[in-house]
């Protein structure tokens, strides 16, 4: 079984491309979906998803802080890893691969790279400033926590998916010293701006577009 995601701007674009390869499959808008090949309709990752730009794809990126061993499972493989909490499972452009924290893209550009957590909790300092390439995350609906310094790095934008405010142990999740927006759904920005460590982030949080 293999799973898949493609990129459009809005749901027309979708409806009017005739070479998409698998029409069930889409990612239309600010909404991440993610499909298995053999399901009847795509549904939204409820993992962690991280936008990485990539400018040289002759170079190894760290995709998160955490790490081991090696894969070689195709020509963009990881060499290195390291300690740290690690996803189990990871999908790199809709491809499952072994987790590891460095990875090498074949082609320069925007690549979409999706997590899951045994425990659904994202780990402490997974996206920070070592992390040069990631630029976006989205917080999927099973994401039920998200660890101190998580996302501490100047990122384009934080989006979490879920109407309930992943519990956070400390306001310092999505950086002290940053200033991104993080987008939540529209009927839910008055209950994030109320929540536990959430309302210091108050200045932040902007509603879904």
């Amino acid at each position: 079984m293999s799973n898949y995601i493609n990129k459009y701007l809005n749901q027309s674009a979708y409806d009017a491309d005739s070479t998409k390869q698998y029409p069930n499959t889409s990612l239309v808008g600010t909404d991440v979906v993610f499909k298995m090949s053999d399901e009847p309709e795509p549904v939204a990752f409820g993992g962690l998803t991280v936008k990485y730009n990539i400018v040289d794809p002759t170079s190894e990126v760290t995709l998160f802080n955490g790490g081991g061993g090696s894969c070689s499972t195709s020509s963009s493989e990881s060499e290195s890893g390291g300690g740290g909490a690690m996803p189990t499972k990871m999908y790199v452009d809709g491809n499952e691969e072994t987790p590891i924290n460095t990875w090498r893209f074949e082609t320069a550009g925007e690549h979409i790279v999706q997590y899951e957590f045994s425990d659904n909790v994202v780990p402490q300092s997974f996206i920070d400033a070592n992390v040069g390439a990631a630029t976006d995350v989205i917080v999927g609906t099973d994401i039920t926590e998200i660890s101190p310094e998580a996302f501490n790095k100047e990122l384009t934008s934080a989006t979490c998916l879920s109407t309930t405010p992943p519990t956070l142990s400390t306001n310092s999740t999505f950086g002290l010293e940053q200033n991104y927006p993080i987008y939540v759904p529209a009927e839910s920005v008055a209950t994030y701006k109320a929540a536990n460590h959430w309302s210091s982030l108050e200045t932040r949080i902007q509603a879904i577009q």
